[in-house]
């Protein structure tokens, strides 16, 4: 697991809970905004409770980003871990309409 967050106090606090365990393994200190991502380097992305924040630009230009990120699929049955899948990218926003 990589984990952003532009907050040094809330990333701190994510480094001092996490830190010890074995998938926690970068913890990255930059907004959606800045986010570098390498290719082909995630099976998951998962963004919770910070899209709402984005300018439309913004948002778009993550969006994009984060779908290079994702793995993409293997052909069935060739033997690999994620075979017949594709990377998938979890958004979770509250909504509220009204």
């Amino acid at each position: 697991v990589d984990l952003a967050e532009p907050s040094p106090c809330l990333l701190g606090e994510a480094r001092r809970r996490l830190g010890d365990v074995a998938w926690a393994r970068c913890f990255i200190a930059t907004p959606l905004q800045e986010l570098e991502l390498p290719a082909a380097a995630y099976d998951v992305v998962w963004v919770q409770w910070v899209l709402l924040y984005l300018t439309d630009v913004d948002l778009v230009s993550f969006l994009r980003r984060a779908a290079a990120a994702l793995t993409r699929a293997c052909p069935p049955g060739d033997g690999h871990p994620s075979s017949g899948g594709d990377g998938l990218l979890m958004v979770k926003e509250n909504v509220l309409l009204g």
